[in-house]
């Protein structure tokens, strides 16, 4: 197999490294068309989308791997170029010689994302579409990947491009009374359009407003479990993950810092922090250090789980956590009720949520897991539109879209300048079109590009 070079041609392996059944290779450019004849063999060109079965030999006609392979033609491929996709076994060893003999056959290795930069170059993909391709990798929950389909598939291109074609019908409404104000037209409806621009501006604002929404469902909801020194927090967070993560111990502050683990609670990603007891006398300057990172968690949490032991009286909170928990983030977990001396704590927070449980036992764990999950719905639950996710570029241009239509609105309202209206909104559909609109600025690609793993 003898390739002449071609720099625009680049390699890499799509799967993670490390042993498995198989792996996946895949490269991209004109010698791609080439590479796959030879594999073929017998000067016959390869059908594209076809799996082959093929003795892979390096330039010294020694067997590398028995691989499995498929052929795309450019204009049809993921990158929009001639492509090939090589699944030999998952030995690290295999997959290294494989890349090493396309190079030596004149590919280069690809760079971070450059697949689909390559995509995006050739308008296979929408800039939207990329940051679609980023989250969907990078999705740790069911919402993340929802949202991330969202945009994958074209679905928050889509929704503005319905604003902006309501946008131009107003318009277009509008122009018509300027253009032909003797003709025979319908009464101008003075109030139809001021009513129509305030419910777009009613839409635009939701989606102004997911930068929260987005930050919950990518990066998960923060959870801080907190409570006396030997409550059982560490106990409920074994419960909830269903290992042994935190140690357990009779002896109070056995938790100095704070601990992290993952769950998933109706397909919200779950950050749960177990932190060092609220000890009022601290034994010594480590349980001191520990008490200090928990009280610095709080202005970063979303969630509480306040811990009690069921047995003893309830403890006196730091003001920095009574001013952070209320009814909607807290529930208060009465813990200890398989033990005889436990008593209902409900004048605790008399208005805040209350679920006693015994995380020793895994007593009435339902019904705590059932007001957690009433209060991340009425918290963070996103609606359609704010499932979408905006980023902060894009939301910079929905921001610009909205003073627009206030000032269209403001104009209409008053009955003034119906010209000068429609010049705003004009430049409020011009704002919402650069969020579409392909990008090439080198800067923005870099950067977004730079966090693509390589292979993709």
């Amino acid at each position: 197999m003898n390739l002449t070079s071609d720099t625009d041609s680049f390699v890499a392996q799509s799967t993670p490294p490390g042993i498995s059944a198989l792996a996946l290779i895949r490269a991209s450019g004109s010698s791609c068309t080439k590479y796959a004849e030879q594999l073929l063999g017998k000067n016959n060109s390869p059908i594209p989308r076809h799996a082959y079965f093929s003795k892979l030999k390096n330039g010294e006609g020694e067997l590398i791997d028995e691989v499995v392979w498929i052929y795309y033609e450019p204009g049809s491929s993921y990158t929009g170029e001639a492509m090939i996709e090589i699944m030999p076994h998952g030995n690290p060893l295999i997959c290294k010689m494989i890349i090493e003999d396309f190079c030596r056959r004149g590919f280069r290795l690809a760079e971070p994302g450059e697949f689909t930069k390559r995509a995006y170059l050739n308008k296979k993909l929408k800039f939207s579409q990329i940051k679609g391709v980023l989250e969907t990798i990078h999705a740790q929950s069911d919402r993340a990947l929802s949202a991330a389909r969202k945009r994958l598939t074209g679905a928050s291109d889509n929704h503005i491009k319905g604003i902006v074609q309501e946008l131009t019908k107003l318009r277009a409404e509008i122009e018509a009374y300027i253009d032909f104000p003797e003709d025979e037209l319908p009464p101008e409806d003075k109030d139809g359009p001021p009513a129509q621009i305030k419910k777009i501006i009613s839409r635009l604002n939701s989606l102004n407003a997911t930068a929260k929404n987005r930050e919950i469902i990518q990066n998960g909801i923060n959870t801080l479990i907190l409570g006396s020194p030997n409550a059982g927090k560490s106990s409920l967070l074994n419960l909830l993950v269903g290992h042994n993560r935190a140690l357990v111990s009779k002896e109070a502050g056995t938790t100095r810092d704070y601990i992290l683990e993952h769950i998933e609670i109706d397909g919200y990603l779950i950050n749960l922090f177990d932190t060092a007891g609220l000890n009022i006398s601290p034994k010594g300057e480590l349980e001191s250090l520990g008490i200090e990172h928990t009280l610095e968690l709080v202005d970063q949490s979303d969630f509480f789980l306040v811990v009690l032991d069921s047995t003893i009286d309830p403890p006196e909170l730091p003001a920095s956590i009574v001013s952070a928990i209320n009814p909607r983030n807290c529930i208060i977990v009465e813990n200890k009720i398989d033990l005889p001396e436990s008593r209902t704590r409900n004048d605790y927070f008399a208005d805040f949520p209350h679920s006693r449980i015994s995380a020793l036992d895994n007593l009435s764990l339902e019904d705590l897991g059932s007001k957690w999950k009433n209060l991340i719905a009425q918290n963070f639950e996103i609606r359609e539109e704010e499932g979408l996710m905006f980023d902060l570029r894009e939301r910079s241009f929905i921001q610009e879209s909205l003073e627009e239509l206030e000032q269209a609105h403001q104009l209409l309202s008053e009955d003034s300048s119906t010209e000068l209206a429609a010049f705003h909104l004009i430049r409020a559909s011009e704002s919402l079109h650069k969020i579409n609109e392909h990008v090439d600025n080198e800067a923005i690609l870099d950067e977004l590009f730079s966090r693509f793993c390589i292979g993709k």
